[in-house]
């Protein structure tokens, strides 16, 4: 302990000690500037002031500008055809893709049928009132909050099948199922 103390105290005098200004002997030494601008040391051509190294030489050859065209005949348009997908591929609508293709193979295992026999009614992107995504089941409570997600409706035969999907993209078949809710851009979470 008495030790400890001895360190602190010697460490706080030298911390004092270190404090102490320099003795001054009244001789300050002045190092002199140059004042004297040097001049350019290139040549200059009078004529238009700049350095001789960026003078154009008259070896040089100036590029080539494209010409403009010299007929004067009328340029008759062309009409371009292009094939339009179905929509426009995207990361979402591959998402949404993906999630009609998931759908698609849960009701072929569901219904024991072939893919041929189902055809895709509908399949967008929605919103749900609650975390239930439109398929709420008797007894459960749901938080109550705009939850985005998916909306797949498939027939086979004359039955209609709805899937819901949240933003984990995992779609679930609905047997009752509710409408998503409809919400301005802006409000969108």
């Amino acid at each position: 302990m008495r030790t400890t103390w001895k360190c602190w105290i010697l460490l706080f005098s030298l911390g004092l000690g270190s404090c102490v200004p320099l003795p001054f002997n009244g001789i300050v030494t002045i190092t002199p500037v140059p004042t004297q601008i040097q001049a350019y040391p290139t040549a200059v051509n009078p004529a238009t002031s700049l350095p001789a190294e960026v003078q154009p030489v008259a070896s040089q050859t100036p590029l080539p500008l494209p010409l403009p065209p010299t007929s004067t005949s009328a340029v008759t348009p062309q009409k371009i055809t292009t094939e339009t997908p179905p929509f426009a591929v995207t990361p979402a609508s591959m998402v949404l893709q993906s999630i009609v293709e998931e759908a698609r193979l849960d009701l072929v295992k569901r219904l024991s049928v072939s893919e041929a026999d189902i055809s895709l009614l509908q399949a967008d992107k929605v919103s749900w009132a609650d975390l239930s995504l439109g398929c709420p089941q008797p007894g459960m409570m749901y938080g109550q909050m705009v939850t985005p997600g998916y909306i797949v409706i498939l027939q086979a035969g004359t039955t209609q099948y709805d899937y819901h999907a949240g933003p984990d993209r995992n779609p679930l078949y609905c047997s009752n199922p509710q409408p998503p809710i409809q919400v301005n851009p802006g409000e969108m979470p």
